[in-house]
């Protein structure tokens, strides 16, 4: 639900189905010419995923995915949901006396 004023309000599209939107963008760009001096050569294509669904398409339609601000243990979720695929974690660490 957090991304849904960003979506609709901002870019004016419809946040209903964000994995259907997700697969149909992943099928197109796959399908679309590559125009760039290095048009013969294959390029890694990497998902922001959380959910499990979005895992899962990461896992099927990518090389990998990027979760953002996860705990240790939802990379392990993570990891054996995508498989031997990329994963590249972002976690935070805050450095200081704790209170």
């Amino acid at each position: 639900m957090s991304h849904e004023p960003l979506v609709e309000g901002l870019r004016g599209h419809d946040y209903a189905k964000p994995l259907d939107a997700m697969r149909d963008y992943l099928v197109a760009l796959r399908a679309a010419p590559m125009f760039a001096q290095e048009g013969d050569h294959e390029f890694a294509t990497v998902i922001a995923a959380l959910g499990p669904k979005m895992l899962e398409l990461g896992a099927t339609l990518c090389d990998g995915v990027h979760p953002y601000l996860v705990t240790p243990e939802h990379t392990a979720l993570a990891r054996e949901a995508v498989g031997d695929k990329f994963v590249g974690v972002e976690q935070a660490v805050v450095f200081g006396e704790s209170r």
